[in-house]
């Protein structure tokens, strides 16, 4: 197999296995709550990386369905874990280049995100024509500070007590209770 190949398929296993390892070393800490940043793919992509995803996903559900936070004498013993997985598409703010340079998104993906939200009807509708070509591609793109916002959120707010809680895309929330 030639090199190439082996990076695209071992290296997302190897970032699942990370992600699952973290997420199991908060469960047997007695962290309560979990903020996963996962993403949102084309059905194209590449398959270890998809696997990969799907893989720290069910860590995260895991993690959920294990019960209870926290262990004899914790400030969160009793506590209902709760996981909140985010999966956007492209993410977007400043980014610098190697010198520092700042290199501003905003000013072509916010556009595209505006546009896509705008045609949210017709995107669904050709997502639906054409599942294997354009589903999990055309997704707005989100900006930074709201993923951020969403992820302290997700941290720190009870509402995600005993909930497996998965953010799409589109910010909309599939939530499935723990018990």
């Amino acid at each position: 197999m030639p090199l190439g190949l082996t990076i695209v398929t071992i290296l997302p296993l190897r970032c699942a296995d990370t992600n699952c390892s973290v997420i199991k070393a908060s469960q047997d800490a007695g962290v309560p709550r979990l903020v996963l940043i996962n993403a949102t793919m084309p059905a194209w992509a590449a398959p270890g990386y998809v696997q990969g995803k799907r893989m720290a996903e069910a860590c995260a559900a895991e993690f959920v369905a294990s019960g209870r936070a926290g262990g004899a004498g914790e400030v969160t013993q009793g506590a209902a874990r709760g996981a909140l997985v985010l999966k956007p598409g492209a993410i977007y703010g400043t980014r610098h280049s190697a010198g520092g340079l700042p290199i501003p998104l905003a000013p072509v993906l916010a556009p595209v995100s505006w546009g896509l939200h705008a045609a949210r009807g017709a995107v669904e509708a050709a997502t639906h024509a054409a599942p294997g070509l354009l589903g999990g591609a055309l997704v707005p793109p989100v900006p930074v500070e709201d993923l951020a916002a969403l992820a302290a959120n997700g941290a720190l707010s009870d509402e995600y007590a005993g909930t497996f809680t998965v953010v799409d895309a589109w910010m909309q929330e599939h939530r499935t209770n723990a018990e």
